[in-house]
């Protein structure tokens, strides 16, 4: 489990954070892109997998083939088929996410079969999982987090909202959602949940007036919030789990 969440983490970080929007729009058209996108995906995934097992120079370039070609499938071919089951985009989103999620996991596992992990990586994963722990959630709750929210927002937001309106609020409001899962978060892994219901609440009174005279606004934004609450809390409780959890 604990190989596993080292696998979410650069995950986050290659799929996420090293990956601007200009990016991923233009991998979506341009094979070129793509295939820089999984170039430096997988060498992220080698690297990964060089630091944590006694893994020859031969296994360790097989590795990133495997990361490289399986991302290609997934970030290629499958997101086209899916693109074609008229989904909504937090559908897709989520599909394909899920489906990287299980790659991993089963990676995961093969390494740990094939490959003995190295005396300092077993030590270090079994002597710093707390902060591994906050590292990796906090990385969840950034730019992956903002990413799965706005698609859900978009996908709920009435087409008839002003345009001009909602691109006003984006900016600030990604950012207050970004500090709001961080706070969330770190309650969670210091086990303060009580703490945590006196954030929604004073985030609800700063909003109280437009809340009660705009409906539909309320609708969003209570499920926008409520999204953002419930992936802090539950990335915090994953995080924890694999990386205190005993074996590869």
């Amino acid at each position: 489990m604990r190989v596993f969440g080292c696998f979410l983490l650069f995950h986050m970080l290659f799929d996420f954070y090293f990956q601007t929007n200009k990016m991923a729009d233009k991998k979506e058209s341009n094979r070129i892109a793509l295939g820089l996108h999984c170039l430096i995906y997988a060498a992220g995934a080698a690297a990964t997998v060089a630091l944590l097992f006694e893994a020859s120079v031969a296994a360790t370039a097989a590795s990133f083939t495997v990361f490289a070609l399986s991302h290609w499938f997934i970030d290629g071919s499958l997101r086209r088929k899916i693109a074609g089951l008229d989904l909504s985009p937090v559908g897709s989103f989520l599909i394909d996410q899920m489906l990287h999620i299980v790659l991993l996991f089963m990676l995961s596992v093969l390494c740990c079969h094939l490959w003995v992990m190295r005396p300092i990586a077993s030590n270090l994963l079994g002597n710093r999982g707390a902060e591994l722990s906050w590292v990796s959630t906090l990385c969840f709750c950034g730019r992956p987090c903002s990413i799965a929210i706005a698609k859900v927002l978009q996908f709920l937001r009435n087409p008839g909202t002003e345009q001009s309106a909602c691109t006003s609020n984006a900016h600030s409001g990604k950012w207050i959602g970004i500090f709001e899962r961080l706070i969330v978060a770190a309650l969670s892994l210091l086990n303060q949940y009580s703490a945590i219901a006196f954030i929604f609440t004073a985030k609800s009174i700063a909003r109280f007036k437009q809340l009660e005279s705009d409906k539909d606004f309320a609708e969003v934004y209570l499920l926008g919030s409520l999204a953002s609450v419930f992936l802090a809390m539950a990335s915090a409780v994953l995080f924890m789990y694999l990386f205190n959890n005993a074996g590869c």
